[in-house]
């Protein structure tokens, strides 16, 4: 599709010659390939805007499945619970890491 829009603006860059934008002419495919890069960039952003949560829980997944160690946070809370629950039963904790 680009390819054959790219083919037809270049052939019909002659046709300029006859008209109000003749001074464009020697420059089309130049501006061509302005007009290219723009809607590339743009569909790059765009693609890049769409792609960024799926690409963040993809990441997230993968660390997940590697077990890499749970939030600090998450650790000291279920550490309390522990606790609280291990004192009314006269045990003891031992501390390992904790993995997600």
């Amino acid at each position: 599709m680009i390819t054959l829009a790219t083919g037809l603006a270049l052939l019909a860059s002659p046709l300029f010659l006859a008209t109000l934008l003749s001074a464009l002419a020697p420059i089309t495919d130049a501006l061509l390939v302005l007009v290219l890069v723009l809607v590339l960039v743009l569909v790059l952003a765009v693609s890049l805007a769409m792609l960024r949560k799926p690409l963040a829980a993809l990441r997230h997944d993968m660390a997940q499945a590697a077990g890499f160690a749970a939030d600090q946070d998450l650790l000291q809370r279920t550490r309390m619970m522990l606790m609280q629950e291990l004192v009314g039963l006269q045990l003891q904790m031992m501390d390992f890491t904790m993995q997600q």
